[in-house]
């Protein structure tokens, strides 16, 4: 059913999430002011290559291990920073690693030089990066444009809640994890920010959204709570792979919560399919519940436990395949050492994904049920209520 938006709540809506989330970065972030602090790794200067001097194969010999390198020799023009303009003089270096995975470079390119300063003061130039984010951003510029395109003013709806949903991770959730904060209210607090602000916008203040907004909570705390009983049952670490060992080791003072990263990265992974089955379901029965509105509580239960039953394959597909897809390098590269298939599973990260799949995709299925059970209650109670206002 489609109700008019009244533009004031709308709009109030949108503000008082801006203030949340600025009021809450600011609380989230640490004595260190892990957001605001000016990052000191560097990724080089933006250059454009002019020309390609050399290529040349070579072989380095380190004991009974012979290398081939390869070796690039090009001209580039700096267009940034203080040198901009100037042309310099460049290397790009492969080793028998790189060679199939890193392009060479070739007239035109863009990418990132970075300065090797030697004891007579002069500087080498070392190829880094290639400049990567003007393809991104052109990417998100089409995303958005067809967002508008098909759903015109729904469209605009949605990019809002994008936006606002990866500031809330990005600005509230990220810095309070670093900052040393409780990872597990946070992820609670950024979460129940995301439900109620994303169907808000999308639907409006409505019994539908209620409704979705109960079933997806309650999803994601089956899939949280599960999550923390696995850990422990399974021993988890939370040292999974060369990524958390090193996150772990950059600073000891901050005593980052390993298990509570897991906690989070598996609720956040699963808020978006619980909030998308969960809204599906609020709409089919708010539909249902106008053209049949003397159903009762029972078959209206029914009626969503049907429809949750065609969702249910397609979202705990997209949970599985989507761990699965990020993560098939890593499980190919352990199924060369491993001699059977018992030992994969016993490694800490590939348990670890399986348990992010798995408790994802039971977060869904709790979704169904209670997200049927809230929208009866809410209209159920609403249609109670003008039965009596009739008497």
């Amino acid at each position: 059913m489609s109700v008019k938006r009244r533009p004031l709540p709308y709009l109030l809506t949108i503000l008082l999430s801006c203030l949340v989330l600025y009021g809450a970065g600011k609380l989230a972030d640490g004595p260190d002011n892990f957001l605001f602090t000016q990052r000191t790794g560097e990724q080089g200067t933006k250059a454009q290559v002019v020309d390609v001097l050399s290529d040349e194969d070579t072989t380095q010999d380190y004991e009974t291990v012979s290398f081939a390198q390869r070796t690039v020799t090009f001209r580039a023009k700096f267009l940034e920073g203080d040198k901009k303009g100037q042309v310099v003089r460049a290397t790009q270096t492969m080793d028998t690693l790189q060679m199939q995975a890193v392009h060479a470079v070739e007239k035109g390119d863009k990418l990132y030089l970075t300065a090797a300063h030697k004891a007579d003061g002069s500087d080498d130039y070392i190829a880094g990066n290639f400049v990567r984010e003007n393809w991104l951003l052109g990417l998100v510029a089409v995303f958005f444009l067809l967002m508008l395109l098909f759903g015109r003013m729904q469209g605009l709806n949605t990019i809002l809640s994008l936006v606002l949903t990866c500031a809330a991770v990005f600005t509230v959730l990220v810095p309070a994890i670093a900052s040393g904060r409780n990872i597990y209210l946070w992820t609670v607090l950024v979460c129940l920010f995301i439900v109620v602000m994303t169907l808000s916008i999308i639907t409006g203040f409505t019994r539908k959204s209620a409704a979705a907004a109960l079933g997806c909570l309650g999803g994601v705390c089956v899939a949280g709570l599960l999550t923390v009983f696995m850990n422990s049952a399974m021993k988890i670490s939370g040292l999974v792979d060369e990524d958390t060992f090193m996150l772990a080791s950059q600073d000891p003072s901050r005593n980052l919560d390993l298990l509570g990263i897991i906690f989070a990265a598996i609720v956040i992974g699963a808020l978006g399919a619980t909030m998308d089955v969960s809204m599906s379901i609020s709409s089919s029965l708010e539909e249902l519940l106008i053209k049949v509105p003397d159903m009762s509580f029972i078959e209206l239960l029914r009626s969503g436990l049907r429809i949750g039953r065609d969702i249910m394959g397609t979202m705990a597909n997209t949970l599985i395949l989507a761990y699965v897809g990020s993560s098939l390098s890593l499980i190919l590269l352990m199924l060369s050492y491993q001699n059977t298939t018992a030992s994969l599973f016993n490694l800490e990260f590939i348990a670890t994904e399986v348990l992010q799949a798995l408790a994802g995709s039971i977060g869904i299925l709790f979704t169904i049920p209670l997200t049927a059970i809230s929208t009866g209650l809410l209209y159920r109670r609403r249609q109670r209520r003008l039965q009596n206002e009739q008497v």
